[in-house]
Formats: structure tokens, C-alpha cells, sequence
């Protein structure tokens, strides 16, 4: 049976386009989450200096060049979540198309173009986010792709590239440097295969490696913040066994708008063997590329999961996206390369294509029901840290100068403190922002609300509640409302 490859070209085409369409939607109506708004107001700041000043005092544990990129780049295209958000969706256009490329040379057109669909709907979440997480994926798939034109085409060039993305990745976040690892451990396994030893590629990962030692001052100021955050008794990325088969589980087979192109390409695997249609496969160059790389990414979640137990005691899926690459490429390997699914293909793209529309309908929207039950004007303490960010940044005109935050006695603290502590290392940054300690706020304030929207394991509602300085009035949904009462 003869493949239609301009129909299955088109099919892509529009997938692509649907899915920039739909990213982009997406990322001009979903409020900051708590991270994003410690992106905005680190890039807010006045200068580069003051990017790496705020980072140095725990504005956010990070290399600066991510940020500073992205300060650069709100002086040319504006501070619009829309603006911020599409270098996240260019980075994961690239990882995507990287993964394209690589797919094809192994396993032919169809199979690609399934495989960087695949790729596309696993890393979407990270596409509408003004977060590294994207950029990252995407330095090293272009990493991978280069690694992998090495083994077809040898040049000491390329592997001088390598390791200036791999630099560059680190740069954008301090665990990016086991990316090296994960680099050096497929070189490793390739040279099993074939008993090549590439000295000018080792010599490429150890110079990205040892790149990280630029950032050792930020990584020692981040080192002791992160330290002071994860000895909470309910710290919320403690690397636990569950967390890294939780990751993995997600990383395979995150979402609906994955599951239902995977299990549509398998039932057209299995009409085509109903109806006897045989492999009609297409001349494939050596896989010992291409087996290392998704041996090597599988791999990276225990990487990360060891280094995590080992040094930095926080583990999160969030550092391992590239492995979706390896995940996705593994599943599209395991798919017959039948004449029939060649066939079929252009169809199960265009069923993937109506599904990554309907992630705009499903974008999350900021619940502020709320404030309709706390008249003004006075403050409204937020009881969940988590929550206190997303508000002072993005809430109605009307409320957002009473959004306050209050903490506490370190006596009284227990469960997850990262959140607090979080508020405060940005009160030192931005005086300006409503947060007192309890103590003074309960001094200059004696008529105030308190919204628990409990969603995080924050204690300032349970503290006043046991010093009798508020009582229950209302709830909404699963939010909370408090009014203060005479002590």
C-alpha cells in the first residue's frame, strides 16, 4: 500500500498550527501561578545587576540568564502574560520539531511525525509558562540532535556545540547539569554499540560540566535558602519513592490528548494485522543512535532522583522534562511500521488535532469569587502562601491593595514553610509589599479578613484561630472566609 505523504504532511502542518494557536490562547487567558509571579517581578526589576541581586537574596532558585533574557526581552515586546509566555512556545516548537528530525532518520515519516505529536501534547503545560522548564527541554533536544548527526556525520565542531548547549542549558537551571550526566551516559552506551571512543566529545561534556562552577556563588546563596525550606516536617518536593514513580507514570502517559492518539495508532496497528496488511518498512540507518538516546533519557529521572536524595534534598518532574523525548520516541518505535498505519496516519493526526484544541477550554481560570463576601476596605490576609502571590500580582484593582500577607512566630510554624518563607525573602526585596509579622499586624490592624483558600499546608488561619482573633463567617467552595473578632 502506497503512503500519501502529502496528506500526512498536511496533517502535521495543521496539527502545528493548531497547537501554536491553541498555546498561544491559552497563554494570553491563564492567570500567573506562584512561580510565574516570581518571574514577573524578577524581571521587572531595573537592570541585569539587579536581576542577579534579587536571585543572590533567594528571589528563586535559579541561574540568572533565563531572567535576564526575558527582562531584555519585555523591553521589546511588552509585559503581556501573551508576550512572556511565547518564548516558552517557541522553545517547545523547537524541542518538537527536534524530535521530528531525529524520529525520521530512525523510523520514517509517519512514526515521526506521531512521535513529535506526542512530544508536543506531553510538554504543553510547560509551553504556556514563563518558566525555563521549556527553553531547557529545548536546548537539549537540539543537544540530541546534534549528538545524534555526529554518529552519521563525525566533526569536532559539533561536538563543540554540544557542549555550548549544554552550558547554556545550566545557565537557565542548576540541574540542567545532569543533562551532562544523562549526555555522558548515552556517549557511554553508543561506544558499548559500536567501540567508539569519541575523546573530543568527552572533552566537549566535561567542559559543559565544569561551566557550572561560574554559578558557584548563587548556587551557595540558593544552597542555604533551600536548605532553611526543606527541613519543613511537609516540605512539598522531599524526594520520596513515590515522587519518582508518580514522575515517571506522568512522563509516559500525562493527559488525555496523549493517551487517545497512542491508543488510536495501536487499534490501527491491529486493523492492519486483521487485515493482513505487512511491515513495509522503510531503509533505516544504524539504531544504536537512536537506542541510546531513549535508553540515556529513561535513565534521567533516577538521575535526578539520586542527586536529589543525595544533595538537594528536592525532587520535582518539573527537571525532567526532556525525558519526555525518550518516552515518546520509545512509544513510536514500538508501533509496527505497517503500510496500513502509514496509511492511517494522516487521520489519527487529525484526531490529535482536535484534541490539543480543546486544551484552551480546559485552561484554568483565577477563582475570585471571593471578594464579593469581604467588603472593603479592610486588609484580607491570604491565608495559603502558595495562593498570596498569584493575587498581589493579578487580582481586581479593587482588592488587590488589601491582599496581605501574615507571618508568624518561628515557634508556631510546623508542616511546609516554603511558601512563607518564600513572602519574606521578597519582603526584603520589595518592602513595599503588604507583609508584617503577626504581632505587628495584629497591633495596626484591628478589623480584617482572612481567606484560607486550603490549598497548601500554610498555618496563619490555625494561628488565629488559636488566639481567638477570628471567627468562621462564610465559604465559598472550598474557600474559607474568617472576620476578626475581638481579642
Amino acid at each position: 500500500m502506497k503512503q500519501n505523504k502529502p496528506a500526512l504532511w498536511i496533517c502535521f502542518a495543521l496539527f502545528v498550527v493548531c497547537y501554536t494557536a491553541s498555546a498561544s490562547l491559552a497563554a494570553a487567558r491563564i492567570p500567573a501561578w506562584m512561580d510565574e509571579v516570581l518571574t514577573l517581578w524578577a524581571i521587572r526589576l531595573p537592570s541585569a545587576a539587579d536581576v542577579y541581586s534579587a536571585l543572590a537574596h533567594g528571589s528563586e532558585f535559579s541561574p540568572p540568564v533565563y531572567l535576564i533574557a526575558l527582562h531584555y526581552y519585555m523591553q521589546l515586546a511588552g509585559g503581556s502574560l501573551l508576550a512572556l509566555r511565547l518564548p516558552s512556545i517557541a522553545a517547545a516548537l523547537v524541542t518538537g520539531g527536534c524530535t521530528f528530525v531525529l524520529l525520521r532518520r530512525h523510523l520514517g515519516l509517519a512514526r515521526a511525525c506521531f512521535g513529535a505529536c506526542l512530544v508536543l501534547e506531553s510538554v504543553y503545560n510547560y509551553a504556556v509558562q514563563m518558566r525555563p522548564y521549556s527553553a531547557v527541554t529545548a536546548v537539549f533536544a537540539l543537544a540530541l540532535l546534534l549528538w545524534d548527526s555526529l554518529n552519521r556525520k563525525p566533526a569536532w565542531w559539533r561536538s563543540v556545540l554540544i557542549g555550548l548547549l549544554l552550558a547554556l542549558a545550566i545557565s537557565m537551571h542548576f540541574y540542567a547539569v545532569l543533562f551532562v550526566v544523562c549526555m555522558g551516559l548515552i556517549e557511554l552506551l553508543y561506544t558499548f554499540h559500536t567501540r567508539k571512543v569519541r575523546f573530543v566529545q568527552w572533552c566537549a561534556l566535561t567542559a559543559a560540566g565544569a561551566s557550572i562552577l561560574i554559578w558557584l556563588p548563587l548556587i551557595h546563596a540558593s544552597g542555604r535558602y533551600a536548605a532553611n525550606d526543606s527541613n519543613g516536617l511537609a516540605y512539598y518536593a522531599r524526594p520520596l519513592l513515590f515522587s519518582l514513580v508518580w514522575a515517571y507514570t506522568h512522563l509516559f502517559l500525562d493527559g488525555y490528548w496523549v493517551i487517545l492518539p497512542l491508543l488510536a495508532a495501536f487499534v490501527t496497528v491491529l486493523i492492519g494485522r486483521a487485515l493482513n496488511y505487512s511491515d513495509d518498512i522503510e531503509e533505516q540507518p544504524d539504531q544504536a543512535g537512536l537506542t541510546s538516546i531513549v535508553l540515556g533519557l529513561l535513565l534521567l529521572p533516577l538521575l535526578v532522583f539520586l542527586f536529589s536524595k543525595a544533595v538537594t534534598k528536592t525532587f520535582n518532574e518539573r527537571y525532567l522534562l526532556a525525558t519526555v523525548i525518550g518516552s515518546c520516541a520509545l512509544i513510536a518505535a514500538s508501533i509496527p511500521p505497517t503500510a496500513f498505519f502509514r496509511r492511517m496516519a494522516p487521520l489519527i493526526l487529525l484526531f490529535a488535532t482536535f484534541l490539543t484544541l480543546n486544551h484552551t477550554h480546559t485552561a484554568p481560570k483565577r477563582d475570585e469569587s471571593f471578594a464579593s463576601h469581604v467588603p472593603g476596605p479592610d486588609p484580607i490576609v491570604v491565608a495559603d502562601g502558595l495562593q498570596y502571590f498569584p493575587l498581589a500580582e493579578g487580582a481586581r484593582s479593587e482588592i488587590k491593595p488589601r491582599i496581605a500577607y501574615m507571618t508568624l512566630p518561628d515557634q508556631t510554624q510546623n508542616g511546609d514553610l516554603t511558601n512563607e518563607h518564600q513572602i519574606e525573602r521578597w519582603k526584603a526585596i520589595n518592602p513595599n509589599l503588604f507583609v508584617e509579622d503577626a504581632d505587628r499586624f495584629l497591633r495596626e490592624n484591628a478589623n480584617f479578613y482572612v481567606v484560607d483558600m486550603q490549598t497548601s499546608d500554610d498555618t496563619p488561619a490555625h494561628y488565629l484561630l488559636e488566639k481567638h482573633r477570628i471567627e468562621l463567617v462564610d465559604q465559598v467552595g472550598n474557600t474559607l472566609i474568617y472576620k476578626s473578632r475581638t481579642p
